[in-house]
């Protein structure tokens, strides 16, 4: 479908902005991760991913116990959501729900893994590229573990593990501190 091909290279784009904004109006923090979260369909409706960013200070300031947990919670991080980057894709996934008005369930359930695979994809590539230094991020003043995943809030869920690890390369997903998704 052309329509989520659009949607992951404006996600690319879209996120690649978001950091890089971020980071440049916080320069005296030391940010560790982008996350998406929140994806949300429920056969009527397609809902806008989030997208979050956490630093070191954040979770070094929380309650030691709460920090590990919160790790990879993007709802309890410093920057929840990026109101830019939801505004920038709220009218494509609005052009998405109405494609999929009077779809079958099982049609619903295709777009969204389909949609699901795409946004691991943006996860990587900016990972890559950030970690690389290349691109839009030859100058970037973030960590080399900073990582870019999929991070949704429901542990129990098996999808969740799933998300992590079509996210995150495995080589890359190994190193990371405290995970919750083995």
């Amino acid at each position: 479908m052309g329509l989520l091909q659009e949607i992951e290279a404006k996600w690319f784009e879209t996120a690649a902005e978001a950091i890089l904004a971020q980071v440049s109006a916080h320069p005296q923090e030391q940010f560790y991760a982008a996350a998406f979260w929140l994806f949300y369909e429920d056969y009527t409706r397609f809902g806008t991913p989030l997208l979050a960013l956490n630093t070191e200070n954040w979770i070094t300031a929380m309650d030691p116990e709460m920090g590990i947990d919160l790790r990879w919670h993007p709802s309890d991080w410093q920057y929840s959501h990026m109101d830019g980057a939801f505004e920038t894709m709220q009218p494509y996934y609005l052009k998405l729900s109405d494609h999929l008005v009077g779809r079958g369930e099982v049609y619903w359930e295709i777009v969204s893994a389909e949609h699901q695979a795409g946004v691991a994809r943006v996860c990587r590539r900016l990972t890559h590229e950030i970690r690389s230094r290349s691109g839009v991020f030859a100058d970037i003043r973030l960590p080399d573990y900073f990582v870019v995943g999929i991070f949704e809030t429901r542990e129990d869920d098996p999808l969740f593990t799933e998300l992590v690890r079509a996210s995150i390369a495995p080589e890359i997903l190994s190193t990371l501190p405290f995970p919750i998704w083995e």
